[in-house]
């Protein structure tokens, strides 16, 4: 702010998401959760960066079955992520593996509200799209 005035910036989600911590996702297309649980139900995590929204800080995600896709990570992933981040030596292991989860919802106890779950598994799995 300089002499009394606000100066509004305006970026792309594009040159946002290339100032991110370490990933790139410029160029990709952005997928919904539910889409990629539907899709393929498990994937291999392969890379993430964490970004800030309105709902606080939000990992977002690059994953091997579809390498040109990326998502948003809902609260309980983006807190398993941290996690990884914050300890060198999960981080270590994640940069040479990778993770991969399965996904599936559970609902509240009331019924009414759908929750993401990120399950790791330490089993290889096959990488083929559910059909």
């Amino acid at each position: 702010m300089q002499g009394g005035k606000i100066e509004v910036i305006f970026m792309e989600w594009s040159q946002m998401f290339a100032k991110s911590k370490s990933v790139d996702v410029s160029g990709k297309n952005q997928v919904s959760v539910e889409d990629v649980m539907n899709d393929y139900g498990t994937i291999k995590i392969k890379e993430f960066s964490f970004c800030t929204t309105s709902n606080g800080d939000t990992a977002f995600v690059l994953f091997e079955e579809s390498p040109d896709s990326f998502f948003f990570a809902p609260t309980v992933l983006t807190n398993m992520l941290h996690m990884i981040d914050d300890n060198d030596d999960a981080r270590e292991k994640f940069d040479s593996e990778g993770i991969t989860v399965e996904i599936s919802t559970t609902k509240n106890k009331k019924g009414n509200r759908t929750y993401f779950n990120f399950t790791p598994v330490d089993a290889p799995v096959k990488k083929t799209k559910k059909k």
